[in-house]
């Protein structure tokens, strides 16, 4: 993974962890408000999982994922409904806020990997069908 993509996953871990995200974004004030097995950025983080298979069998992979991964105390398994209803607490303009932060650190103008044309960043697609003679006309 490029060092830039490595300081986004870094920086969106900050903000999803944070508790000023959880303020903004959840539903209503009581919201998140107590300490409980389904924090806020856990939620998030399994919201972004790409589920593929039953949701108890996902549940239960991406606990012991996390309990592996992370450094705090271990995450406590939590029942489908439990996770579903958590899921209605969340704003879903969240998702809006994540992707913004994502667009503004990955197109910094400290970024040099990206190419500037006259300041814009210059993409295109081509969606012809059609092969064109390789002439110089």
């Amino acid at each position: 993974m490029p060092k830039n993509s490595i300081a986004i996953v870094e920086i969106l871990k900050e903000v999803i962890f944070s508790d000023k995200i959880r303020i903004e974004f959840k539903m209503n004030d009581k919201d998140f408000s107590r300490k409980r097995k389904q924090p806020f950025g856990e939620v998030l983080l399994f919201m972004f999982n790409l589920l593929r298979k039953s949701l108890a069998i996902e549940i239960d992979s991406f606990i012991n994922h996390l309990n592996s991964k992370l450094e705090s105390e271990p995450i406590k398994n939590f029942t489908k409904s439990a996770f579903v209803q958590k899921r209605q607490k969340i704003n879903p303009e969240v998702f809006k806020y994540l992707s913004r932060v994502i667009m503004e650190n990955t197109y910094i103008e400290r970024n040099k990997n990206v190419q500037l044309f006259y300041g814009y960043r210059l993409l295109a697609v081509d969606g012809s069908m059609v092969t064109l003679p390789y002439t110089e006309n």
